[in-house]
């Protein structure tokens, strides 16, 4: 594809954790949340269920699910149809159907306008369930790349592990790009799972009564500001009626807005002098859901 998307392969292969022996663990990295790249936490629920009913086949997804796949892979993939680009995905497993957090890997065959170049994207995409809440915790993609070895006529398997930290309520880990043309190491055996906690912050006020006995002079006052409010609501409503003119209609109006700013002089009046006082508070809400999801391990021969 574009110059660009082959010089962020080099940058996903850079992150990934390849031996021969067996992987410790990778620190997790931090990625761009999938909101960065517009992708919505909508867009990647549609895409797993629409997976999921499909059984992964893409092809047999319906007309929203397709479109909401295709809208992720052509972000993540970095594919620009308006230049002839195009991907075709090959694959859309969805991991096991979590309470507060799903997921789906998705591999997908990229070419350019003249199909000389081909390459492969390999990517995961995770969501929390609910609106509102933000993922945490990490996503691992493991595999096992395959490259020829011309001198023995056979392959060389190479273990691949790749950890990123997951964030916002919708999350895409880096593309792992391969090279077809040159069978550079396209994975194979892909798993990509995610744990951590979605997690819904909201601020709550709560009020309360507090004794609060009034003086004789805020009483007083209280009174003198009520006198006041009558007064302008009345001002206000002979200004009105004069304007409405023989409009039934908006003198109906006046008289309705007057009435409100009785009742509410009346209401700050009782307040004024009762032996109490409200006092609000804010508060934090924190809801906190942990989750663990992966897909199933597929071995491809």
């Amino acid at each position: 594809m574009r110059h660009s998307l082959l010089s962020r392969s080099a940058i996903a292969v850079a992150s990934l954790a390849i031996g021969s022996a067996a992987l410790a663990a990778v620190p997790a990295s931090a990625a761009p949340a999938a909101s960065s790249l517009g992708i919505t936490q909508d867009q990647v629920l549609t895409a797993v269920n629409g997976a999921r009913l499909a059984d992964g086949d893409p092809s047999e997804m319906s007309k929203p699910a397709k479109r909401a796949l295709f809208a992720i892979v052509s972000k993540v993939c970095d594919v620009d149809g308006s230049v002839g680009e195009y991907a075709n995905v090959l694959e859309a497993v969805t991991t096991n159907a979590g309470d507060d957090a799903e997921g789906v890997q998705i591999t997908a065959d990229l070419y350019d306008s003249t199909f000389s170049e081909h390459q492969a994207c390999t990517f995961a995409a995770f969501a929390s369930t609910s609106a509102g809440y933000q993922l945490s915790g990490s996503a691992t993609i493991t595999a096992e790349t395959r490259k020829p070895n011309p001198v023995e006529e056979a392959y060389v398997y190479t273990p691949l592990k790749q950890v990123t930290g997951l964030s916002g309520d919708a999350f895409t880990t880096p593309a792992i790009i391969t090279d077809l043309n040159t069978n550079n190491g396209q994975p194979y055996d892909i798993v990509a799972s995610a744990s951590g906690n979605a997690t819904k912050t909201t601020k709550v006020t709560t009020s309360r009564k507090v004794k609060d006995k009034k003086t004789t002079s805020e009483k007083k006052a209280a009174k003198n500001k009520y006198d006041q409010r009558v007064k302008s609501a009345k001002k206000s409503f002979a200004k009105a009626l004069d304007k409405a003119g023989s409009s039934k209609s908006k003198k109906a109006a006046a008289k309705k807005a007057y009435k409100a700013k009785r009742a509410s002089a009346k209401a700050k009046f009782k307040y004024g002098i009762a032996g109490y006082k409200i006092v609000k508070k804010k508060t934090t809400v924190t809801d906190v859901k942990a989750f663990s999801i992966t897909t199933p391990a597929i071995v491809n021969n």
